[in-house]
């Protein structure tokens, strides 16, 4: 079959390696890399052929399987973007050669695999196989060099499998390793641990001459990172979310803590609400907040973890943990995974915008009103009687708490101007706690009344500057659009 193979490629050379480990190492140096499931004594799992992948650089990699359609092999495959295996009946030279000159697409790779739109939700619990995991136990316990065998089983596994790997570690392995540069990064990043003055690497790979850091490798800066926690409204989160990542180059996350009704991503016009292939184990969700809450539950929550999990907004920098949709969830959270998610959100975002529920008795919302990093944004519909209603609430708060709360800001989420406080009154009555109003004109109402949803994008400029306003208060410089440009330069020229 190798000489039809290469003939029929017209290529000049065909390498055909029998020992799956020597393979390993040497993929990256090949186009196509064509792998049988049997090549070694235990067969390989689609960890292992994720792995391949992972180190074959731009390489086509083709699993060769005994498997039939729609097996639970099939579904990690697909899972993990593996799209180009070939069922072992079907492994003619002629076939293969196809492959290698379509690339098979996702959508003829579920046709091909036999999954079904409920098995794109579903993959193995296991980030490695427990066969895996006894085969470099093995390679460690009987190498002269534990470090050196360490950094060379570890170097080819995505940067989930590496942290999986080193938890599953027995205790005496770990003692050998502790004095290893490699392993106590990726404990800890395992610990949630951080040093925000270095660069935080994510995946990388080891030449002779040098450490070479992948493109994803998030950049140090000098710019202090913000969070955000808006009280009840989850209009005003996405809508504040949504100007501060149209106007910053850096990358904004919204956190929607709601977990009854979640409409973040519906004011956003958002269709998906989880990414395509990310599950949880054996967990069925169309929440990526519940999706990273389990994780961080778990203590496997990491910065890349975290990034694959938030669902992209169609600006490039804009992305969300979308709302819990389990309604028998929302009284049994509790504020440690979201304390997890948190602080590594801080490392990755520029701003983070927490949505929580208008509920003091939510550990959520009560965790995030009490966090001292967050700025606190109370919103009110302009009234006094709204304002006062919100004011009660932060002084019971205070006082069940003995906490002083300087963090907070008042804010006039406008629906009926003309019942409506004077600036001068909310600022007198809020002691100077008041960063600003937004105010609604009729259309935006209707739309509001008429459920039309991901209308965030079509805000009137006048409301845009309202926005602008707020965040320039908290020190997110914005973007001026060129009239505003040019208007101050004909001021100046005059």
């Amino acid at each position: 079959m190798l000489d039809d193979i290469k003939r029929l490629l017209g290529c000049e050379e065909l390498v055909l390696r029998s020992n799956f480990m020597q393979a390993q190492k040497s993929v990256k140096e090949y186009d196509v890399i064509i792998v049988h499931q049997n090549v070694s004594s235990v067969p390989l799992t689609a960890e292992d052929f994720e792995a391949l992948l992972d180190s074959s650089g731009d390489g086509l990699v083709i699993p060769l399987l005994n498997e039939t359609p729609g097996s639970e092999m099939m579904k990690r495959l697909f899972s993990v973007g593996i799209y180009n295996a070939i069922y072992q009946e079907e492994s003619s030279a002629d076939f293969i050669v196809k492959i290698i000159q379509t690339n098979r697409k996702r959508n003829d790779a579920k046709e091909y695999y036999a999954i079904t739109s409920s098995d794109v939700k579903m993959v193995s619990e296991h980030i490695l196989s427990e066969v895996q995991v006894k085969r470099i136990v093995e390679f460690l316990r009987s190498s002269s060099d534990v470090e050196g065998g360490f950094k060379y089983n570890i170097e080819n596994l995505s940067t989930p499998q590496k942290l999986y790997l080193i938890q599953q570690l027995p205790e005496d392995l770990k003692e050998d390793l502790k004095e290893s540069e490699i392993y106590i990064t990726y404990e800890r990043m395992l610990s949630g641990s951080s040093d925000s003055n270095k660069p935080i690497v994510l995946e990388q790979t080891i030449t002779k001459e040098k450490l070479i850091e992948k493109t994803h490798v998030i950049q140090t800066h000098n710019k202090r990172r913000q969070l955000f926690t808006i009280f009840g409204n989850s209009e005003l989160c996405a809508e504040l979310a949504y100007s501060t990542a149209k106007n910053m180059t850096e990358e904004v996350l919204i956190i929607d803590l709601e977990t009854i009704v979640p409409d973040v991503h519906l004011y956003l016009g958002m269709n998906e609400t989880t990414n395509d292939g990310i599950a949880v184990g054996s967990l069925v969700t169309e929440s990526s907040f519940l999706q990273a809450y389990e994780v961080a539950a778990s203590k496997n929550l990491n910065y890349d973890i975290l990034r694959n999990i938030a669902v992209p907004y169609k600006f490039k920098n804009l992305f969300v943990l979308t709302g819990n949709d389990n309604i028998n969830k929302h009284e049994s959270f509790n504020f440690e995974p979201l304390r997890r998610i948190i602080d590594i959100s801080l490392d990755i975002f520029g701003a983070v915008f927490v949505n929580t529920p208008d509920d003091l008795y939510n550990s959520l919302s009560l965790y995030m009103l009490l966090n001292p990093k967050a700025s606190i944004i109370i919103p009110f519909d302009g009234s006094s009687i709204g304002l006062r209603n919100q004011m009660k609430k932060i002084e019971l708060l205070k006082k069940a708490q003995n906490v002083s709360m300087n963090n907070i800001r008042y804010l006039a989420f406008e629906y009926h101007t003309n019942v409506s406080m004077s600036e001068s009154d909310i600022k007198q009555i809020t002691q100077g706690l008041y960063v600003g109003k937004v105010s609604f004109d009729m259309d935006r109402i209707k739309a509001r009344n008429d459920f039309k949803v991901g209308y965030v994008n079509k805000l009137p400029p006048k409301i845009e500057s309202e926005y602008m306003k707020i965040l320039n208060k908290y020190g997110i410089e914005t973007k001026e659009n060129i009239s505003v440009r040019l208007k101050r330069f004909l001021k100046r020229s005059k």
